[in-house]
């Protein structure tokens, strides 16, 4: 099998530029230009491509909404448009092999439709595969490999029990090796859909930010430069000198991984959720819920669909979203492609339209944070140096402020539903 882990760190991704330079030109659109989501949209990727690899769509909503249908029926659109498409099923019960046409989805993808290719994401496989992916790391950068150097002395990857949380972690790590394959257009997820799945796709930004802030933290402590010279003796010894990856190009391949993740997850040319309700009131509330968490690790929601005509209320509640009807009929079946064909939209163009998580408004010396389904007591605000936190519900993301601001204090904060206005 090939190493697409030890293959991308090979590679050191080349081309990757600072993510924060995409921030500064986003910066500079103003919330009341019509043209400044696309203005952000283009800053994300300076190529003529746009994006690198498939377009990737998730659904996110309550339990029992109809996500997998949801699911099934974008890569279809795609699937009958000819483009090639691969549906990734991760869920958090047993598989429907109804939807599915009766077939039994596996580890490895197999096409269930013309242009239509299906895998189970399934945490145990997932981990094996892992495993052994890590230990050819190990092996290429290690003098004396850890594992294997005794008897007794090494793991398999068939006796590893998956850990809590894990399982979400590993499925989008296998989401990122098939984009990485190159083989299809467009890459459909059909996991949990609910806030765990957020933060896994959120965690590149995290990571990044602890990489960083703890990083600059431990090179200024004394402890660092008192015991520097003893590592780096270590490492010459522990580290394979011929190896084609040191430890520095390690790290620095590491961070550019990190900084491409964050620019391609955050480019709604490349990744788009939607959302799934019917008119029960308890999935337009998590539904709405989930909308406002995608704000917070800037996840573009491009559009609603529903199982069932909604009340005007609740369709209220989506706007300014398009609502996109599910069809009844049986999965993979002529009703349902020509369903399909006709009322579901593909996705690029809705994330393009869809609300921005983030607008500066430089004139007014103001941020405007799109935060549909909270309350103003939900949030709190807190600003360290260049940057800005903000703490809505469970979740908490770093924002750095642009040069016009970054020096600047918050001088106040307003709720208007959906969008919180900080003033400075």
């Amino acid at each position: 099998e090939t190493m697409p882990v030890l293959d991308v760190f090979q590679r050191r991704a080349v081309n990757v530029r600072s993510t924060f330079l995409c921030k500064k030109s986003f910066f500079q659109a103003s919330r009341n230009s019509a043209t400044s989501r696309r203005f952000a949209v283009y800053c994300q990727s300076e190529s003529p491509a746009r994006r690198e690899g498939a377009f990737i769509a998730t659904v996110l909503g309550r339990g029992g909404s109809g996500k997998s249908r949801a699911a099934l029926a974008i890569a279809t659109k795609y699937a009958r448009a000819g483009k090639k498409v691969l549906l990734t099923v991760q869920p958090a019960g047993p598989i429907n092999d109804e939807l599915y046409g009766n077939q039994r989805l596996t580890a490895d993808p197999q096409e269930i439709q013309p242009g239509l290719f299906a895998v189970h994401l399934r945490p145990t496989t997932l981990l094996e595969r892992l495993w052994e992916y890590f230990k050819a790391i190990e092996k290429t950068i290690l003098a004396v490999p850890v594992q294997g150097s005794g008897k007794g002395n090494e793991v398999f990857g068939v006796e590893l029990p998956v850990l809590p949380g894990m399982d979400t972690a590993i499925g989008l790590y296998a989401l990122w090796q098939f984009d990485q394959e190159r083989k299809y257009d467009v890459i459909v997820y059909d996991g949990r859909g609910d806030l765990e799945t957020l933060r896994a796709l959120g965690s590149p930004e995290v990571v990044s930010w602890y990489a960083r802030r703890f990083r600059s933290i431990l090179e200024n402590s004394e402890l660092y430069k008192v015991t520097l010279p003893f590592a780096q003796a270590a490492a010459a010894l522990v580290f394979n000198p011929n190896a084609a990856l040191s430890p520095t190009s390690l790290v620095d391949a590491s961070e550019e991984l990190l900084v491409s993740l964050v620019e391609q997850l955050q480019n709604p040319c490349k990744v788009a959720a939607v959302l799934v309700s019917s008119d029960d009131e308890g999935d337009v509330r998590t539904a709405r819920w989930l909308w406002g968490s995608a704000q917070q690790v800037n996840i573009t929601v491009a559009a609603v669909f529903i199982t069932q005509p909604l009340s005007l209320s609740s369709t209220q509640s989506f706007e300014p979203l398009p609502l996109v009807l599910l069809p009844t009929s049986e999965p993979l079946s002529d009703a349902w492609a020509a369903h399909v064909a006709v009322s579901v939209p593909e996705m690029e163009q809705l994330a393009l339209d869809a609300p921005t998580p983030v607008l500066v408004d430089i004139a007014n010396s103001q941020i405007n944070l799109f935060l549909p389904g909270f309350r103003k007591d939900q949030v709190r605000l807190s600003q360290s140096g260049p940057e800005l936190t903000v703490e809505v519900g469970d979740q908490r993301r770093n924002l750095f402020l642009p040069n016009e601001l970054k020096t600047r204090a918050v001088s106040g904060a307003s709720f208007k539903e959906p969008y919180l206005i900080v003033s400075f």
